[in-house]
C-alpha cells in the first residue's frame, strides 16, 4: 500500500515518508529515501564559539575536516561525521559553545533549485495561481 503525502514541510515529509520526491516546477528533481537525499550534501556542520580569535591552521590538517570559516570568534567547519570527530576538534580549540547539525531536507532543496522553500512559497504555487486563475 502507498500514501501519497504532499507538503512544504520537509521535517514533516523526513519524519513520515519512506520515500521523497522533490519537485520543483512541476519536474521531479529528486527521488529517494530520506537519508539517500540528505547523502547527496557532504558532511556535518560545526560551529565552534572562542573566547578569542583562533589560528585554524592546525584544523585544517584533520583530515575528516571539510572546509573551515573563521570570523571573530567564530569557527564554522565542514566535516564527515560530527558526533565522532567533535572531541577531536576540541583537543585543537577551546571553545565556549558547540553545535552541530547534519543536512536537513531543506538543505537539498535549497542545493537542488537555488531557493528555499520559504521563497518557492512566495512565488505562488499551484493553488495560487489556480485561485488567481478563478477570481478572473
Amino acid at each position: 500500500m502507498s500514501i501519497i503525502l504532499t507538503t512544504h514541510y520537509m521535517e514533516e515529509a523526513d519524519l513520515l515518508c519512506n520515500r521523497i520526491g522533490i519537485i520543483d516546477k512541476g519536474k521531479i528533481i529528486a527521488l529517494g529515501t530520506p537519508s539517500e537525499l540528505k547523502s547527496q550534501l557532504s558532511g556535518d556542520i560545526i560551529k565552534l564559539q572562542t573566547k578569542k580569535h583562533v589560528d585554524t591552521s592546525r584544523l585544517q590538517n584533520l583530515e575528516f575536516v571539510r572546509k573551515i570559516e573563521s570570523k571573530d570568534n567564530q569557527i564554522i567547519l565542514q566535516v564527515d561525521d560530527a558526533k565522532k570527530n567533535i572531541p577531536e576538534i576540541l583537543k585543537i580549540v577551546e571553545a565556549e559553545y558547540v553545535e552541530y547539525s547534519s543536512p536537513t531536507l531543506n538543505d537539498v532543496f535549497l542545493k537542488l533549485t537555488g531557493r528555499s522553500i520559504k521563497e518557492q512559497q512566495a512565488e505562488g504555487g499551484f493553488m495560487e495561481r489556480y485561485a488567481q486563475y478563478n477570481r478572473n
